[in-house]
């Protein structure tokens, strides 16, 4: 006699069918058990005589077609050995039909963690530097049986991993799988995936992350990628590459304001980049870079006659030089803007 497997998920409905090997005829009496204990009872004659269920199946018990038990809202305590025994009229023979009911619970959807080197990170989308080894760790609770769980890369399975159930909580126990990843620059945007299964009619359920690999270069806003193993690795790798990052920060904040350039000779000149001044040969300061209308207005080329002294004129300004040469001037009627504090 075969038995009859049925499978439902906790809170559902399972019927289990009474297919006995009594042969023909008809059944007069229908009685379900579950390992030696009578869960129901029925006398089929002209009145349908039903034995209401006690102890856990109360209320939650029914027939169909007068011989198959329902079980409603099913727990996983129901899951166990069933026995159907009928009796056949008129020669009262007996038939007999085995069931057995799995009843299982649906596990949460898996969560993925990662530990780099000894530092629990979020994996997914975290920028992570080349040439380190990234731990990825998938777990899923909740299910009976405890879930298996599947990585994929890419879409294609892993099958490089390390698979366990952990029941150190102490409640439902929580399958892990962890899977090692050395991290290169061709890992950038890979999608790893994490699957839970399990028997019918257990859903599978995936989730997935984005690995990101490389530096990020802010002057750029692109990404660089730099061997961990070239620059070192370990602690002094991190110095270097914190040191390269500093280099980046501050080559962008440098600053590209001119400032006002000083002449060996002459000191507190009031708009020194737009008006450079220069000697014209040994003895007289001029000022150059004037515009044209000013040099018409202010500056008078030298002569030889003798300029009368005019009480709101600005005097020439001559330095020391050679007695022999007639010192050039530059009358400047009114200059506010520049003024020549001291001479070497």
């Amino acid at each position: 006699m075969a038995e009859h497997v049925v499978t439902t998920l906790v809170g559902r409905k399972a019927i289990l069918p009474c297919d006995h090997d009594g042969g023909a005829g008809n059944v007069s009496l229908v009685m379900w058990t579950k390992g030696s204990d009578i869960i129901t009872q029925v006398a089929l004659q002209s009145d349908v005589t039903f034995v209401e269920p006690w102890g856990p199946f109360a209320s939650r018990l029914g027939l169909t077609d007068n011989i198959n038990l329902q079980v409603n809202n099913t727990r996983l305590e129901d899951e166990g050995h069933y026995q159907c025994t009928v009796t056949l009229s008129p020669t009262n023979r007996q038939g007999v039909a085995e069931v057995h009911l799995y009843v299982y619970a649906q596990p949460e959807a898996p969560v993925i963690n990662g530990r780099l080197g000894r530092d629990i990170v979020d994996p997914d989308g975290s920028m992570m530097p080349p040439g380190m080894n990234l731990t990825l760790i998938c777990s899923s609770s909740g299910g009976t049986p405890p879930a298996n769980l599947t990585w994929y890369r890419q879409g294609k399975k892993v099958n490089d991993v390390i698979s366990y159930h952990d029941n150190s909580t102490g409640d439902d126990v929580t399958s892990v799988s962890e899977l090692l990843v050395q991290l290169t620059e061709d890992d950038d945007m890979d999608v790893m995936t994490c699957t839970s299964w399990g028997p019918e009619p257990i859903r599978s359920l995936s989730t997935s992350i984005t690995l990101r690999v490389g530096f990020y270069d802010p002057q750029e806003q692109t990404m660089k990628y730099v061997s961990w193993s070239l620059i070192g690795g370990g602690v002094s790798g991190a110095l270097i590459v914190l040191l390269i990052l500093v280099v980046i920060a501050t080559t962008t904040g440098k600053s590209t304001d001119r400032r006002p350039r000083t002449s060996g000779n002459f000191t507190n000149l009031e708009t020194a980049d737009r008006m450079p001044l220069g000697m014209n040969g040994h003895s007289a300061v001029q000022v150059n870079n004037v515009e044209e209308e000013e040099e018409k207005d202010h500056v008078t080329e030298p002569t030889n006659e003798t300029q009368d002294s005019k009480p709101n004129a600005v005097q020439s300004v001559t330095l020391d030089g050679p007695t022999d040469e007639t010192p050039q001037t530059v009358e400047e009627p009114s200059i506010p803007d520049i003024t020549v504090s001291e001479f070497l």
